[in-house]
Protein backbone atom coordinates (compact mmCIF):
# COMPACT_ATOMS: atom_id res chain seq x y z
CA UNK A 1 0.00 0.00 0.00
CA UNK A 2 1.45 3.34 -1.04
CA UNK A 3 1.86 5.89 1.68
CA UNK A 4 0.06 9.11 0.87
CA UNK A 5 2.12 12.28 1.20
CA UNK A 6 0.70 14.86 3.59
CA UNK A 7 2.85 17.80 2.57
CA UNK A 8 1.41 21.11 1.49
CA UNK A 9 1.07 21.56 -2.27
CA UNK A 10 4.29 22.81 -3.88
CA UNK A 11 2.49 25.48 -5.91
CA UNK A 12 1.43 27.41 -2.80
CA UNK A 13 4.88 28.84 -1.89
CA UNK A 14 5.37 30.18 -5.43
CA UNK A 15 1.98 31.91 -5.31
CA UNK A 16 2.77 33.28 -1.84
CA UNK A 17 6.05 34.73 -3.14
CA UNK A 18 4.26 36.56 -5.96
CA UNK A 19 1.68 37.91 -3.53
CA UNK A 20 4.33 38.95 -0.99
CA UNK A 21 6.11 41.09 -3.58
CA UNK A 22 2.83 42.74 -4.61
CA UNK A 23 1.86 43.40 -1.01
CA UNK A 24 5.27 44.88 -0.18
CA UNK A 25 5.12 47.25 -3.16
CA UNK A 26 1.55 48.39 -2.39
CA UNK A 27 2.30 48.91 1.31
CA UNK A 28 5.43 50.89 0.48
CA UNK A 29 3.66 53.11 -2.04
CA UNK A 30 0.59 53.56 0.17
CA UNK A 31 2.79 54.65 3.08
CA UNK A 32 4.38 57.35 0.92
CA UNK A 33 1.11 59.07 0.00
CA UNK A 34 0.55 62.27 1.98
CA UNK A 35 -3.13 61.81 2.83
CA UNK A 36 -2.96 61.33 6.58
CA UNK A 37 -2.49 57.58 6.30
CA UNK A 38 -5.84 56.81 4.65
CA UNK A 39 -4.39 54.80 1.77
CA UNK A 40 -2.10 52.94 4.15
CA UNK A 41 -5.05 52.07 6.40
CA UNK A 42 -6.95 50.76 3.40
CA UNK A 43 -3.90 48.68 2.47
CA UNK A 44 -3.70 47.25 5.99
CA UNK A 45 -7.43 46.41 5.99
CA UNK A 46 -7.00 44.73 2.62
CA UNK A 47 -4.03 42.80 3.97
CA UNK A 48 -6.04 41.51 6.94
CA UNK A 49 -8.89 40.41 4.68
CA UNK A 50 -6.40 38.83 2.28
CA UNK A 51 -4.72 36.86 5.06
CA UNK A 52 -8.11 35.58 6.24
CA UNK A 53 -8.91 34.52 2.67
CA UNK A 54 -5.51 32.86 2.38
CA UNK A 55 -6.08 30.89 5.58
CA UNK A 56 -9.45 29.65 4.30
CA UNK A 57 -7.99 28.61 0.94
CA UNK A 58 -5.09 26.70 2.46
CA UNK A 59 -7.25 25.09 5.17
CA UNK A 60 -9.79 23.99 2.58
CA UNK A 61 -7.33 22.39 0.14
CA UNK A 62 -3.84 22.05 1.63
CA UNK A 63 -2.70 19.11 -0.52
CA UNK A 64 -4.14 19.98 -3.95
CA UNK A 65 -4.43 23.62 -5.00
CA UNK A 66 -6.87 24.39 -7.79
CA UNK A 67 -6.00 26.92 -10.50
CA UNK A 68 -8.65 29.26 -9.08
CA UNK A 69 -7.04 29.06 -5.64
CA UNK A 70 -3.67 30.03 -7.08
CA UNK A 71 -5.16 32.96 -8.99
CA UNK A 72 -6.94 34.13 -5.83
CA UNK A 73 -3.68 33.92 -3.89
CA UNK A 74 -1.67 35.76 -6.55
CA UNK A 75 -4.21 38.50 -7.36
CA UNK A 76 -6.51 38.61 -4.35
CA UNK A 77 -4.80 41.47 -2.55
CA UNK A 78 -4.72 43.68 -5.62
CA UNK A 79 -8.42 43.02 -6.21
CA UNK A 80 -9.39 43.74 -2.58
CA UNK A 81 -7.41 46.95 -2.18
CA UNK A 82 -9.59 49.24 -4.37
CA UNK A 83 -12.76 48.04 -2.64
CA UNK A 84 -11.37 48.76 0.81
CA UNK A 85 -10.06 52.11 -0.40
CA UNK A 86 -13.50 53.15 -1.68
CA UNK A 87 -15.14 51.81 1.50
CA UNK A 88 -12.77 53.71 3.77
CA UNK A 89 -13.20 56.95 1.84
CA UNK A 90 -17.00 56.56 1.88
CA UNK A 91 -17.01 55.99 5.65
CA UNK A 92 -14.73 58.99 6.22
CA UNK A 93 -16.89 61.20 4.00
CA UNK A 94 -14.34 62.06 1.30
Amino acid sequence: MAEESRNIDKSYPRAWAVAAVQIAVVLLLASLVLDGGQMFRAALLSLMAYLAMLAVIVARRPYQASPGDLVAIKCGFLLMYPFFLVFLFAVRGY
